[in-house]
């Protein structure tokens, strides 16, 4: 929302953010309240811009944005999903597994827990097909953060939405109660976050980030490429705790369901 009044030097500014940000018009979300504000709000803004100009945001829709931002980025890094992998995740696909932490072969009489998504990967099409991959602790808190917010809007409930139109498994897919959704409809046909949603949303909670490679040359970051550190990250750890095919091979079939009610 800008202005229509505003300084030739804001409005070059302005150009040469959204340059940077790899955009025309601004980075923007489809669902009204998440990243953008709600209709209403927007024109009350706008109206209260161009007459004062002075900078005028919306926090409850930005503060919205950041954190889903946070958890989608926290997922990308730590399984190393995809787009449609990350589109998935859903308050009906929790699993946990509790474990004995050992040292040396011995126990400690620690017990941890381990939370996993059973998610349907590129090329399956099946329930059969579904693997299992991890949750940290950090993105987890972020999604029980991100159900809240849906249930206090929705009578408690964390609406059941189809998956978006553009998901490229879209036909594989059932209506869930997906948790990367906003202001779903009461049909739950519209709700669930689409790929430029998570592309305005890394590029949002990312912005001011120095990313650079070896030549010095700037890119942009995406789901492809946070999926690719997340893989050499791990492929030079020296400890690795529980990778997604010790899960599958020890795991699967024997965790029961998280109780997320």
């Amino acid at each position: 929302m800008s202005a229509s009044n505003i300084d030739p030097s804001e409005e070059q500014q302005r150009k040469h953010l959204l340059r940077e940000l790899g955009v025309k018009h601004g980075l923007e979300c489809r669902r009204p309240g998440l990243l953008t504000p709600e209709h209403k709000m927007s024109t009350i803004l706008s109206h209260a811009i161009t007459r004062s100009g002075a900078l005028l945001f919306e926090p409850e829709s930005l503060y919205r944005a950041i954190l889903y931002g946070a958890t989608l980025v926290t997922i990308a890094l730590t399984n190393g999903s995809r787009m449609t992998e990350l589109l998935q995740v859903s308050a009906d696909r929790f699993k946990m597994h509790t474990y004995e932490v050992k040292k040396g072969g011995q126990s400690t009489g620690e017990q941890r827990v381990i939370r996993l998504q059973l998610l349907l990967p590129k090329g399956k099409k099946t329930e059969e097909e579904r693997k299992l991959f991890l949750i940290s602790d950090g993105a987890y808190g972020l999604l029980r953060e991100i159900a809240q917010g849906l249930r206090e809007v929705d009578d408690g409930h964390i609406p059941v939405v189809l998956p978006h139109t553009n998901n490229s498994k879209v036909e594989d897919l059932k209506s869930e109660r997906y948790l990367f959704q906003w202001a779903a409809s009461s049909d739950g046909r519209y709700g669930a976050l689409g790929p430029s949603d998570v592309a305005s949303l890394l590029r949002f909670v990312l912005y001011g980030l120095q990313f650079r490679t070896k030549q010095g040359e700037p890119f942009t970051v995406s789901v492809h490429l946070l999926r690719h550190v997340m893989a050499t990250v791990a492929r030079h750890e020296h400890e690795v705790w529980w990778t997604q095919s010790q899960v599958q091979k020890s795991a699967f079939g024997k965790i029961p369901l998280s109780p997320w009610k």
